[in-house]
Parts: structure tokens; C-alpha cells; sequence
């Protein structure tokens, strides 16, 4: 009796923790599919807001004597009447991220789905991890490169940029590309891939396992 309750009992816990990652992953993934969203909204309007790295030197005003140099790391951008071209660019750049949260936030959640009802390694589910995680991978590899681009044309063609006291440069591409480029994406990349082989493993001896029976 006591057993049972027990047992109940961890099965109700299990699944309530699972209901909550469930319902945390989709907020997030609402909210960060929104924000991709937005930015595309944003830019197809025709206004830009981007970060750049600077690495320009800043006057220490009135500060502490013992201050011997300032230096601003980035340098927040907006533009507007930008070209079709760098528009492409910028929404391609969103697009990979909003699709990358998509599969990730489906994932997820029907993974959650799957361990409540007992059945884990359902059917195709390895596919969908597979999905997500190349989507992942491609957002964090060709992200950065499309933005950077982006940002790289977008500087390239404001007048005055280089000239002296002008807080902007024009840099190759590795110099905007760097600011943009995040890791999150890749490593959840690398871990859906893995869980991928799991998955497919997992679903082939559940099948032998069918058949045994």
C-alpha cells in the first residue's frame, strides 16, 4: 500500500516537473521567437538598430587622475533607409533564429509530452531532434556571417565613417561578425545531435523489444 502510494506519488511529482519545463520552454520560446520577429518587422520598415565593436579610445573627463584610458567595446547603431539588399540580410539572419527556436521549443515540449505518457522514443521523434539541432547549428554558424555582412554594408555606406573622430571604421567581416556570433546556439546544436543517436537507438530496440513480446 505504502509502496503504491509512493510510487503514485513520484509519478505525479515526475510528471507535474515535466508540465512546468514544458510550459517554461514554450514561454521562453514565445518570447524569443517574438523578439526575432519584431526585428524582422522592425527592419522591413526600414529601421536598423545594431551593435558594432568599437574599441575607440574615450576622453576620462573629470574622472580619477589614476585613470589613464577609456575605451568604448561597443557601439549601439540605428540607421534608416537602408538597402533591400542589407534588409535581406538582417531578416535572414532573424529568420534562422526564429526557426531555430521553433524546432527547439517543439522539441522540447513534445519530448516533455512523450515522458509523461511512458513512451519516450516514439516513432520519428529522432527526426525532429534532428531538425532542431542542424537548425541550431546553422543559426549559430550562418548568423553571425549574415548579420556581419549586414552590418558590414551598413556601416560601408554612411558618409563620413573613418574619418577623423568618427567612432566607426569600416572592418572586414571577422570584426562585425564577432559581435554577433553566440554560442548557445551551437551547443544546442551539438547536444540535439547527439541526443539524435540516443533517440534512434532507443527507438530501435523499443521496436525489437515489440517484437520479442
Amino acid at each position: 500500500m505504502v509502496h503504491k502510494l509512493l510510487i503514485g506519488t513520484r509519478r505525479v511529482v515526475t510528471s507535474g516537473s515535466l508540465a512546468i519545463v514544458a510550459l517554461l520552454t514554450l514561454v521562453i520560446g514565445c518570447y524569443v521567437g517574438y523578439q526575432a520577429w519584431q526585428r524582422i518587422f522592425e527592419v522591413q520598415a526600414g529601421k536598423l538598430n545594431f551593435s558594432v565593436p568599437s574599441f575607440q579610445p574615450v576622453d576620462a573627463g573629470s574622472l580619477d587622475s589614476n585613470v589613464v584610458e577609456l575605451q568604448v567595446e561597443t557601439l549601439r547603431v540605428q540607421v534608416t533607409n537602408i538597402d533591400s539588399s542589407i534588409q535581406a540580410l538582417f531578416i535572414s539572419s532573424a529568420a534562422l533564429t526564429a526557426a531555430a527556436v521553433l524546432f527547439t521549443t517543439i522539441t522540447v515540449v513534445f519530448l516533455c509530452y512523450r515522458l509523461i505518457r511512458g513512451a519516450p522514443f516514439a516513432g520519428g521523434f529522432a527526426w525532429l531532434v534532428a531538425i532542431s539541432g542542424f537548425t541550431a547549428l546553422a543559426t549559430g554558424a550562418l548568423g553571425p556571417v549574415l548579420e556581419g555582412t549586414a552590418k558590414q554594408a551598413a556601416v560601408s555606406q554612411l558618409s563620413g565613417v573613418g574619418s577623423e573622430g568618427s567612432p566607426l571604421a569600416v572592418g572586414d567581416l571577422m570584426y562585425y561578425a564577432s559581435s554577433s556570433f553566440n554560442l548557445m546556439p551551437v551547443c544546442v546544436g551539438l547536444i540535439a545531435l547527439l541526443l539524435t543517436a540516443v533517440f534512434r537507438t532507443g527507438d530501435a530496440l523499443n521496436r525489437d523489444a515489440k517484437g520479442l513480446v
